[in-house]
């Protein structure tokens, strides 16, 4: 089954206030393709549903990342 998940990228990142989604069959598939695009320099991983539920908190007080285009691993 392919699940989509979302990864962030730190403050001093020029991709910072952007996240990269990236559809894979597990985890460590959609891991192994931010390593290879980005290296360790990512911030954290999220599945879509985590994601999508930070999204769509009415209590969030903070800018949710804007989504760079998906891709696949």
């Amino acid at each position: 089954m392919i699940v989509k998940y979302y990864f962030t990228f730190g403050g001093d990142h020029k991709l910072a206030g952007y996240c990269q989604p990236i559809e894979a069959q597990d985890y460590y598939a959609a891991r192994a393709k931010m390593f290879e695009l980005y290296r360790a320099k990512w911030g954290f991983q999220y599945l879509e549903g985590d994601w999508l539920k930070i999204k769509n908190d009415p209590k969030r007080k903070w800018p949710l990342e804007q989504e760079l285009p998906t891709i696949e691993a």
